[in-house]
C-alpha cells in the first residue's frame, strides 16, 4: 500500500496535481502517510493529524517539512474533541495550500528567473561567521539558503541537490557528518555524505567546522555501559559538555588522519572545483584558542592528512591565521566565493 501510494502521489506531483497532503489515523496510518510525505519535495504542505504523534521512538519526520498534530484521542472513535481536531487539521492544510507554498527546487528555479544567484550554506556552531555572511551575500545580490549540520539537515541540502536544486554554490562549513559516521557520533549523516554537490558540478567551499570532535551525549551516557562511550574510550579523552544533552569528545591522532583522508577522498570525486579553507586559531567554541578541546596538534594532523590525500588539480587547501566564528572570516568567505565563482553575478 505504500510503495503503491508514494507511486501515485509522485505521478500527481509530478503533474502539478498536487497542492498538499494530509493523513489522518493511528499509527499504522500515520507511517504510512508520513513515507508518502517524505517521498515528496520540500515545500508542499504536509500535516499528520494521528494519536501516535507522541510516540518518540517513531520518527514520522525523517528528512522532510511535516507537520504533526496529535489528536490525544484515539482516532477509532469519533467524539467532539477528536471533531475539532480534525477540523483544525483541514483548516491548516487548507491555510498552508493556500499560502501559496512550493517546492524548494521551483523557488531555487524562480530566484534564477529573477536574475539572482543562490548560495546553500551549511553550518554548525557558527552564531556569528554564519550570520554576517548570509548578510554579505544578500546584500551583494545573492540569495541564501542555510543548513544545520546536525546529520539531517545537511543530509536535506544534499537531498535537494540529488532532487534537482541547483544551487550556484555550496558553503559547507560543517562537513562533521562524515567524520561523526566514522566515529559513531550523534551527528552522524548518511554514506553518501558530502558527494551530491560533487557529483552535480557544484563548485564548493569548504570548512574543518567540528571535525575534531565527537558528539557523544547525553552524560548519563558516561555512566552506563552505552557503546560508543566504551569502544571510543570516551572517559580519558579531553570533552567538552555544553550541557547535560550535548557532550563533544576530542578525536585522537590516528582518528584526525583517519577523517582527513576521508574527507579527501570524497573531496577528490567532485566535477567542479573546491576551496578548502582552514582557520588556524579554530572554528568554534569548543576548540578556539584557550577552550578544553584546543589542540592544535591534532587539528594539524587532520590537516595534513587532508592536504597529502587530496588531488591539488580539484582541492586547493588555504590556511588563515584566524578563528572561523567572527566577521572577519565571514568576509574571507564571501570574497572567495566572489572570486571562486565568478559566473555568479552581483
Amino acid at each position: 500500500m505504500t510503495d503503491g501510494a508514494i507511486k501515485i502521489v509522485g505521478q500527481m506531483a509530478d503533474k502539478g496535481k498536487l497542492d498538499g497532503i494530509v493523513g489522518v489515523g493511528g499509527l499504522s496510518n500515520a507511517t504510512i502517510v508520513a513515507a508518502i510525505c517524505q517521498s515528496l519535495p520540500i515545500g508542499i504542505p504536509k500535516i499528520i493529524l494521528s494519536c501516535s504523534a507522541g510516540m518518540g521512538k517513531y520518527n514520522l519526520f525523517g528528512r522532510s517539512d511535516i507537520a504533526v498534530v496529535s489528536t490525544v484521542f484515539d482516532t477509532d472513535f469519533m467524539n467532539d474533541f477528536l471533531r475539532q481536531s480534525i477540523v483544525k487539521t483541514a483548516h491548516m492544510i487548507c491555510g498552508a495550500v493556500e499560502s501559496g507554498s512550493i517546492s524548494v527546487v521551483a523557488e531555487i528555479e524562480k530566484k534564477h528567473e529573477e536574475g539572482k544567484r543562490v548560495v546553500a550554506i551549511n553550518q554548525f556552531l557558527s552564531s556569528h561567521c554564519a550570520p554576517a555572511l548570509v548578510q554579505m551575500l544578500n546584500d551583494n545580490g545573492y540569495s541564501t539558503i542555510v543548513f544545520h549540520s546536525n546529520g539531517i539537515g545537511d543530509m536535506v541540502m544534499e537531498d535537494l541537490i540529488n532532487n534537482g536544486a541547483k544551487f550556484d554554490a555550496v558553503v559547507d562549513m560543517c562537513v562533521a557528518g562524515v567524520s561523526e559516521r566514522l566515529m559513531g557520533g550523534n551527528r552522524a549523516a548518511d554514506e553518501s555524505r558530502l558527494e551530491a554537490a560533487g557529483r552535480h558540478g557544484i563548485p564548493q567551499i569548504v570548512l574543518p567546522t567540528a571535525l575534531d570532535y565527537i558528539s557523544c551525549g547525553p552524560l548519563s551516557r558516561r555512566d552506563s555501559d552505552d557503546a560508543l562511550w566504551q569502544e571510543r574510550q570516551i572517559q580519558k579523552r579531553k570533552y567538552w559538555i555544553e550541557d547535560a544533552n550535548r557532550v563533544q569528545a576530542k578525536v585522537s591522532a590516528k582518528e584526525a588522519e583517519e577523517i582527513g583522508q576521508a574527507i579527501a577522498t570524497k573531496l577528490n570525486r567532485a566535477k567542479a572545483p573546491v576551496k578548502f579553507l582552514v582557520p588556524l586559531q579554530g572554528c568554534d567554541v569548543p576548540n578556539q584558542v584557550g577552550e578544553e578541546l584546543y589542540q592544535p596538534e591534532i587539528n594539524a594532523l587532520l590537516i595534513a592528512s587532508l592536504k597529502n590525500a587530496v588531488d591539488a588539480a580539484v582541492v586547493d587547501v588555504t590556511e588563515y591565521d584566524f578563528y572561523l566564528d567572527t566577521e572577519e572570516f565571514a568576509e574571507i568567505i564571501a570574497d572567495t566565493i566572489r572570486d571562486f565563482v565568478p559566473a555568479i553575478a552581483v
